[in-house]
C-alpha cells in the first residue's frame, strides 16, 4: 500500500491520548470542564527556537533531542520519546510520517511555543494562557506538572502544527503524554481566509461554496482534546445556518443522483477542496462497479456545481446499509479525480 493510500485512511487528524484518562472509563477524566483557568499557566518560550534552561534544563535537551530527530526524519526514533504507559504502537513514527509527508512536502520544523502547567490536583483543565487570544490549551489528567509545546510545519506549499504534552513519568523522566497534528493551512490559506472567503461567497449567493468554505476554516481549528479555538462555535453556527448537516447530506443525495448517500463531508485533498461521501450497499460488488458509481456521483456534484476546476475529486466509501453513517467499513472505498469523471 502507497503513503498516499496509507494517508487517506488516517485521512485528516491524527491524535494520541496517553496517562491515566486512557485507562480509565470514568468520562470525567475524558472531557475538560468548560470554563478556563487563568492561573497555573506560564509562557517559557515564544520562539523561534527554544530556550527553556533557565526553567528546566532538561526540558530544553528533550525538546532539542526530539526536535532533531523530527528535523532528520528519524521516524521510527519517535516512539521512544512517548510515555510508557502511552500503549506505544511499533508504527508510530510510521504514522507521523505519512501524514507529515503526504501534506507538507520538505518540512521545515521548529519550536513555536512552550508554556508550563501546574495544578496541585492533577485534573484535565483547559487554561487561558498568555499569548493565546483565539484558543484555550487543555491539559492531560493525572500530571501535576506538564509542558504544552507547539511546533510549527512549514512545508513546500502548507503549514501545520504539532501540539505535543509532556510530563515527568514517576522516575522523574520526562516524557510525551499527548500529541496531536493540525492542518493550519489548506491551498495556502489559514481558517480566517477560509471564513472570509465562505463569507464572500454567501454574500454572492453561493450557498454550496460557502457552506464548503466554512466546513474547510472549522476543519483548520480541529485541535483535537488539546485546544479549543473559541472562534469555532461561530463559525459552526455560521455554516449551519446556511445548511443544516442533514440539509446537506440529501443535497448530495439529490445532486449526486444517488439516494445512497448517507454521509458527506468536505475533502482536502493536494488537487484542491473536494468532496467524501458515504454510500449505502446492499451486497457485496465488484470494484469496476463501485469505482463507476463513484465517478457517476462525481460527474453530477461537478455538474451542480459543488465541485469547482480546477480541484479535488471525489472520495467514496462504501457501507452496508442500516450501518452507522459516521463510521467507514472493511469495504473501503475510492478517490476518483476530476479528470476521471468521465463523460
Amino acid at each position: 500500500m502507497t503513503l498516499a493510500k496509507i494517508y487517506w485512511k488516517l485521512l485528516s487528524v491524527f491524535v494520541i491520548f496517553f496517562g491515566p484518562s486512557v485507562l480509565l472509563a470514568d468520562n470525567s477524566y475524558r472531557h475538560a470542564p468548560t470554563k478556563p483557568l487563568e492561573q497555573g499557566c506560564q509562557i517559557l518560550s515564544r520562539g523561534p527556537g527554544v530556550d527553556v534552561k533557565a526553567h528546566n534544563p532538561g526540558l530544553q535537551s528533550f525538546l532539542g533531542d526530539f526536535l532533531g530527530d523530527l528535523s532528520a526524519k528519524k521516524w521510527k526514533s519517535l516512539r521512544r520519546y512517548l510515555h510508557k504507559k502511552s500503549r506505544r504502537h511499533t508504527g508510530f513514527g510510521e504514522r507521523v510520517q505519512v501524514l507529515v509527508e503526504n501534506r507538507y512536502q520538505l518540512p521545515n520544523f521548529s519550536i513555536y511555543r512552550v508554556w508550563s502547567l501546574a495544578d496541585s490536583e492533577k485534573r484535565k483543565q483547559p487554561y487561558r494562557c498568555p499569548y493565546t487570544d483565539f484558543e484555550d490549551i487543555v491539559s492531560r489528567y493525572g500530571f501535576a506538572e506538564q509542558y504544552f509545546v507547539t511546533i510549527q510545519i512549514l512545508g513546500q506549499k502548507e503549514l501545520g502544527r504539532i501540539f505535543i504534552v509532556v510530563a515527568p513519568d514517576r522516575a522523574g523522566q520526562l516524557a510525551i503524554v499527548g500529541f496531536h497534528m493540525q492542518q493550519w493551512s489548506f491551498q495556502g490559506k489559514d481558517w480566517q481566509a477560509w471564513m472570509e472567503l465562505g463569507q464572500h461567497h454567501q454574500k454572492n449567493g453561493d450557498k454550496k461554496a460557502a457552506y464548503l468554505a466554512y466546513t474547510v476554516s472549522e476543519k483548520m481549528l480541529r485541535g483535537g482534546d488539546f485546544v479549543r479555538y473559541l472562534r469555532g462555535p461561530e463559525i459552526s453556527r455560521d455554516r449551519t445556518n446556511i445548511m443544516t448537516d442533514q440539509a446537506f447530506v440529501q443535497a448530495l443525495a439529490r445532486d449526486g443522483a444517488d439516494t445512497d448517500i448517507v454521509y458527506g463531508a468536505s475533502a482536502l485533498h493536494p488537487e484542491g477542496l473536494g468532496l467524501f461521501v458515504r454510500v449505502g450497499i446492499e451486497k457485496e460488488m465488484n470494484k469496476e462497479t463501485l469505482v463507476k458509481r463513484c465517478q457517476k456521483i462525481g460527474r453530477n456534484l461537478m455538474k451542480t456545481g459543488w465541485l469547482k476546476a480546477p480541484g479535488g475529486g471525489v472520495k467514496c466509501n462504501y457501507i452496508p446499509k442500516g450501518s452507522d453513517p459516521e463510521k467507514d467499513s472493511v469495504i473501503g472505498g475510492y478517490y476518483i479525480s476530476q479528470k476521471d469523471f468521465g463523460q
